[in-house]
């Protein structure tokens, strides 16, 4: 199937508690060359409530980038609806990295009757 690619998720807080989760759920979709790990940030909050969370937690989710590039990471997928430090990121690196909010509205909006948020 040619080259194994290597994806990483990021999940922007400080606990592992989704990690299974989210990997159960993703890689059932994913074709046999593609490999998949889930990280979590190594500081910062547990969560992200509000704006001064998402700020506390941007550096760690760079600290992630960093390392996924080190690791020879092909693509990153970012699973938080704020975009925590995936604009940042982008700007330390070359690998591709989105986040979750912005890819699924359009998605949703692109293929459905309206979108209700």
């Amino acid at each position: 199937m040619g080259k194994e690619i290597k994806l990483r998720i990021i999940i922007p807080i400080n606990t592992g508690k989704y990690n299974q989760y989210l990997y159960d759920n993703v890689i059932s979709v994913l074709p046999s060359n593609v490999a998949l790990d889930v990280v979590n940030i190594k500081g910062g909050s547990e969560s992200i409530e509000c704006r001064y969370n998402l700020m506390e937690n941007e550096p760690f989710v760079l600290d992630e980038v960093r390392q996924a590039e080190k690791d020879g990471i092909d693509g990153i997928f970012v699973s938080d609806m704020d975009f925590c430090g995936v604009e940042v990121a982008r700007e330390i690196t070359n690998i591709p990295i989105i986040g979750g909010f912005r890819p699924n509205s359009l998605t949703a909006m692109a293929l459905g009757q309206n979108l209700q948020l």
